[in-house]
């Protein structure tokens, strides 16, 4: 019998691994869930989203949930999130699109990345308000733009990085 895995997030972690998962063992049972609308997305690409550069959010899409099904083998559930984890019986709760199911897995892969805290700093102030200044920390909260109006485009762009600095020197650490 294989065995099943279960990825709690997907974006740039979670859906490689899935994909890394899938060319080292063909016979597992891989499933995402996802607590946002898409499975992967290039982070990278915001700020020149953000700035113009890239001017449709759609061109930032890696890979869509039928993608991941048909060519590799993944069973991904999007805006389904896990609210609670039984690790003694190997189970979880999740809350999805139609209501609140739960699952078994073998393997636990948690990839649920972080939410930004925005530093006080007398050189960088971010606004708290939604603006085309605020932080935007993933696609879905990144404002829209236009190429019909520039002045909702910003002129500058500051990207924090210290954050995964931090992440970086704990788990080399560990």
């Amino acid at each position: 019998m294989s065995k099943r895995v279960v990825i709690i997030g997907g974006v740039a972690g979670g859906a490689s691994v899935a994909t890394r998962l899938r060319r080292l063992d063909e016979s597992a049972e891989i499933v995402i869930y996802e607590a946002g609308p898409y499975i992967s997305f290039a982070n990278c690409g915001l700020p020149y989203y953000v700035g113009g550069k890239i001017s449709e959010r759609d061109n930032l899409l890696v890979e869509s949930v039928d993608d991941m099904q048909q060519d590799f083998n993944i069973d991904v559930h999007v805006n389904s999130t896990v609210t609670a984890i039984d690790a003694d019986q190997q189970q979880l709760t999740i809350q999805g699109p139609t209501g609140s199911i739960t699952d078994h897995y073998d393997e636990l892969v948690l990839s649920i990345g972080a939410t930004p805290v925005v530093q006080s700093s007398p050189v960088c102030q971010m606004p708290t308000t939604s603006s085309p200044s605020a932080p935007c920390p993933t696609l879905t909260k990144s404002p829209p733009t236009s190429t019909t109006t520039t002045p909702s485009v910003p002129r500058s762009l500051v990207v924090d990085l210290s954050g995964l600095k931090w992440w970086k020197t704990c788990v080399a650490e560990a």
